[in-house]
């Protein structure tokens, strides 16, 4: 053997190159894209944010291996200073390279496949606590429409019992700030940062009107083949019975109705009988779920930015929700 060979024999092996990238540009948005397409349900929500961008509201990361892209970390403003992410991962072998994403980004709440998290979250110096959750889907397969539609299209059908589901309006904002936060995500916020979450999201929220007002809410965001259901809330007065179901079930059946799927994250499987005849009835003879995957609700620390930004940041906001309420509440006129 050569002393060349022998000194080349000795040498330490070459390690396979792992980056992670801040993504940037139309055509690195569209890289990501390609990658994401074809994965939904799964990547529904990612796809949501990288597909139709508005570069002020959403920030990418990828770990790119020796092959490509192996993960993708998406983050998504929420209101001010809140951002939420979707996950996916590959290979399970960069989990420590994904983790240095998470803890380098700005996000607050991070969803994903259970495996992949499980496999990262050891490694993030910013976890806080988790919850599982499952991904449910209905894939879109084209049918015809009943008989007895009189020509309607499925999504049309919007009555339930003394309630209206409809499509949201500019009128409505004041009533879904009021509901909106009843729910216990929302009102962690200062009230001032509700209304802008509402404006945003009004072309894509279904509300459930009855005699006394809005009961229920729901928001769709469009991903490329499936639409992903979120945000649901219904009024307290109104808890308990099938209105949250109906409400899920009436966006999957407008969703159906487009040309898409549906998919969104629920605790349990279970369904009222009851709701799915109604679904069956005014779409096809049968719906066909997919199989639920399962998946985990991460909390992070806030990110923080400098010596006592965190500290600096609650008390701006309990100064923001001292002033909003200030603002909310009418003065007593002096007699």
């Amino acid at each position: 053997m050569s002393p060349a060979h022998v000194a080349h024999s000795r040498r330490p092996p070459t390690l396979t190159a792992v980056t992670v990238e801040r993504m940037r540009g139309p055509a690195a948005r569209a890289e990501v894209a390609e990658y994401l397409r074809g994965r939904e349900p799964e990547s529904t929500a990612a796809l949501a944010a990288v597909a139709w961008p508005q570069r002020s509201r959403q920030k990418v990361w990828v770990v790119r291996g020796s092959t490509g892209i192996v993960g993708v970390l998406v983050s998504t403003r929420f209101c001010f200073d809140r951002w939420h992410g979707s996950l996916m991962l590959d290979d399970l072998s960069h989990a420590r390279e994904m983790a240095s994403a998470l803890d380098r980004s700005n996000l607050w709440t991070v969803t994903g496949p259970f495996d992949a998290l499980d496999a990262v979250l050891p490694e993030v110096t910013r976890y806080r606590s988790s919850g599982r959750t499952r991904l449910h889907f209905v894939p879109y397969v084209p049918r015809s429409l009943p008989t007895n539609t009189n020509g309607r299209s499925p999504s049309d059908f919007s009555h339930y019992a003394d309630f209206t589901l409809r499509q949201a309006t500019p009128r409505d904002r004041r009533a879904l700030v009021a509901l909106y936060t009843t729910d216990q995500r929302i009102a962690e916020l200062p009230r001032s940062r509700v209304p802008g979450i509402i404006r945003r999201a009004l072309p894509r929220t279904l509300v459930a009107e009855s005699p006394d007002g809005i009961a229920g809410a729901i928001m769709s965001t469009p991903g490329i083949e499936y639409n992903i259901v979120n945000r649901l809330v219904i009024d307290p007065a109104f808890r308990g019975g099938r209105l949250s179901y109906v409400m899920a079930l009436h966006a999957a059946l407008a969703a159906l109705a487009a040309g898409r799927g549906c998919c969104g994250f629920r605790r349990d499987l279970e369904v009222p009988r009851g709701a799915l005849t109604m679904m069956r009835s005014s779409h096809s003879e049968s719906l066909d779920f997919g199989e639920s995957q399962a998946w985990l609700n991460v909390s992070l620390w806030p990110p923080r930015r400098f010596r006592g930004h965190n500290r600096l940041r609650f008390a701006l906001e309990r100064l923001e929700s001292h002033l909003s309420r200030a603002v909310a509440t009418p003065k007593k006129s002096k007699k």
